[in-house]
C-alpha cells in the first residue's frame, strides 16, 4: 500500500501540466500493474 502511494505521488508530480485527468489515471493503472495491455483496445 505505502509503495502504491508512492508512485502516485511520484506521478503526480511528473503529470504536473496534464490537462486530462482521465490520461492521469491510466498512468497510474498502469505503473501500479493494474492495466494488462493485452486485454486493451
Amino acid at each position: 500500500s505505502e509503495g502504491i502511494n508512492n508512485k502516485i505521488k511520484r506521478l503526480s508530480r511528473m503529470a504536473y501540466g496534464y490537462r486530462d485527468v482521465h490520461y492521469f489515471l491510466l498512468k497510474i493503472h498502469q505503473h501500479c500493474g493494474l492495466l494488462n495491455p493485452r486485454l486493451s483496445t
